[in-house]
């Protein structure tokens, strides 16, 4: 992706190959933490580089490393440096390509770099309240399996596909991803069709190819009427 900074200069983001997902996967958290639910006045107004270098770096060396992993794999900068200038506000300068980037477009940058590589990410507004329910549902739902393994992943769609490892290792991370849940979304699709066609309930198994439209909210929350109804209740119930 080609990114014009504000400096006047193009930057290219790379996206992630599967050869390199591993760094990546350990690095990208560097970009995603919620700095306002830190509850402080002086990082809600911060912007997030800046952020980065007066409030994380200084705590543990782990946040510049994977700093600079991101850096080096999404932007090819190999002598990229943090300065302030005479305002101190925060820049990257990289001498080698001899561009700078400025807050708002790291804010910007970071942004392409999570769209980039995730298919599914979405980075639309969510009360802070309903964030926490969700991240407490997505525990629940994990606690009862093993976290798949990009090991295991390059191994079942070779079983699938009959695309060698060493072809997957070329792919981007997103191209990955994305053939990974079609291999999983056909082998339950036509593992479970055929019996639930023969049980008559052919039209509650979702497509595997023709879905209906969903928000990052689905599969969180449930409309009253809904769960009255998986309840055997009536919506009057359960408002009572």
């Amino acid at each position: 992706v080609p990114y014009q900074l504000r400096d006047g200069n193009t930057l290219n983001i790379f996206p992630v190959y599967v050869r390199d997902f591993a760094v990546f996967y350990h690095s990208v958290g560097i970009l995603k933490i919620d700095k306002n639910a830190l509850n402080k006045v002086e990082y809600i107004q911060m912007k997030y580089l800046q952020f980065l270098f007066e409030v994380m770096f200084p705590q543990d060396k782990f946040y510049i490393q994977q700093f600079i992993n991101i850096i080096n794999l999404c932007l090819d900068l190999k002598k990229a440096m943090i300065n302030a200038d005479e305002h101190n506000k925060i820049y990257i300068y990289d001498e080698e390509k001899q561009v700078k980037i400025d807050t708002k477009d790291f804010d910007e940058i970071s942004r392409i770099i999570m769209y980039q590589n995730f298919y599914r990410y979405d980075d639309s507004y969510v009360n802070p309240d309903v964030q926490r329910a969700m991240r407490e549902v997505d525990e629940l739902k994990g606690k009862a399996y093993e976290e798949i393994s990009l090991e295991r992943k390059e191994a079942i769609i070779t079983a699938h596909t009959g695309i060698s490892k060493k072809d997957l290792e070329e792919m981007t991370y997103r191209s990955f991803s994305m053939l990974f849940d079609e291999v999983c979304g056909e082998v339950e699709f036509t593992t479970t069709r055929e019996i639930a066609l023969f049980a008559g309930k052919g039209d509650e198994i979702e497509h595997w190819i023709y879905k209906k439209k969903k928000n990052k909210m689905d599969g969180y929350f449930v409309a009253t009427e809904q769960y009255a109804k998986s309840m055997g209740q009536k919506p009057t119930d359960i408002v009572q």
